[in-house]
């Protein structure tokens, strides 16, 4: 079995993030007097200036968002620094450290790893071990929407949860569709490119979110089997 340190797992999940320079935060926001950014978390060291020490700031994507709204007392025992932002049509959760000095991974983000839950897959066995046995699910074949010119395959991960819903256009060849959160119920839609493998959230302040890897990787099985079943002829039922 293929295996990866704590610590290469938790870089995996923290790559997902967007890497935000402060000084670009505190110059989209000073000029509104900070209007639309708020400091969610309440760390004691924090001094008089408003925005953290460490000159990098994370934009935190969807998926992870709910839980730490759910979970602030976790990031405040942590040390880490959450701002939510609303711009009217943009909004999000922004991490900050105020710990420059420190090993981020070993202080930060390895502890938060853990208190997400994570920890359960690294545990148990590899996130390659996880795609392989879920590529060995049956996938549910779908028309969409009614139409002829666009049909769609399910799939439910692993661990229960998210849905993936992947949709192609017969007629262009686009490729899209929907992420469900299945304990929020938070729907999210996504573009998926099968030429260089990549999918991405809609997000218009900070372009867009990679879609975690390991959902673009089953993704790619869902297109290929997908594809097939469209050259083989038979009806989606």
């Amino acid at each position: 079995m293929n295996t990866m340190t704590k610590k290469q797992a938790a870089e995996q999940w923290v790559s997902e993030w967007i890497e935000i320079p402060t000084a670009m935060i505190n110059e989209k926001f000073e000029p509104l007097d900070y209007e639309g950014l708020v400091h969610i978390t309440h760390v004691e060291h924090i001094t008089d200036y408003r925005l953290p020490s460490l000159q990098t700031m994370w934009l935190i994507p969807p998926w992870d968002q709910d839980w730490i709204l759910k979970n602030i007392d976790i990031a405040e025992s942590l040390g880490i620094e959450v701002y939510g932002f609303d711009l009217g049509s943009d909004s999000g959760v922004l991490f900050g450290i105020d710990g420059a000095f420190s090993d981020i991974y070993r202080d930060y983000w390895i502890p938060l790893y853990e208190k997400r839950g994570f920890h359960k897959w690294y545990e148990l066995c590899s996130l390659q071990d996880i795609h392989k046995r879920s590529k060995t699910e049956n996938y549910e074949f779908i028309p969409f929407g009614g139409g002829s010119d666009t049909i769609n395959i399910c799939w439910v991960s692993p661990n229960g949860e998210w849905s993936v819903a992947l949709i192609i256009d017969t007629e262009d060849g686009s490729v899209w569709g929907d992420l469900f959160n299945n304990e929020n119920g938070n729907q999210t839609e996504y573009d998926y490119y099968p030429e260089t493998k990549e999918a991405y959230f809609f997000d218009s302040w900070c372009d867009s979110h990679p879609v975690p890897r390991y959902i673009v990787e089953e993704m790619e099985c869902m297109y290929n089997a997908l594809k097939r079943k469209i050259a083989s002829g038979e009806p989606i039922s």
